[in-house]
């Protein structure tokens, strides 16, 4: 089982020759899609570019702040 990462929907595994890996994945409506990352913060906007595909506000990096 992958372990989650402080960002919504990267998980870190295990890649060839016990590399580190950080996987951006997200299912909608039944298509999932999924990239893989040498870095956290990387896969986090590969996430957030991916909700953006669907149609969906992004989570992590890409997210908008709040107007003040």
């Amino acid at each position: 089982m992958p372990k989650s990462t402080k960002y919504k929907g990267v998980y870190v595994l295990k890649g060839y020759n016990n590399s580190i890996v950080y996987t951006a994945q997200k299912m909608h409506n039944g298509i999932m899609k999924k990239h893989d990352f040498k870095i956290e913060r990387e896969a986090a906007i590969g996430y957030d570019k991916i909700c953006i595909e669907f149609g969906l506000l992004p989570v992590n990096i890409l997210k908008q702040k709040p107007a003040l």
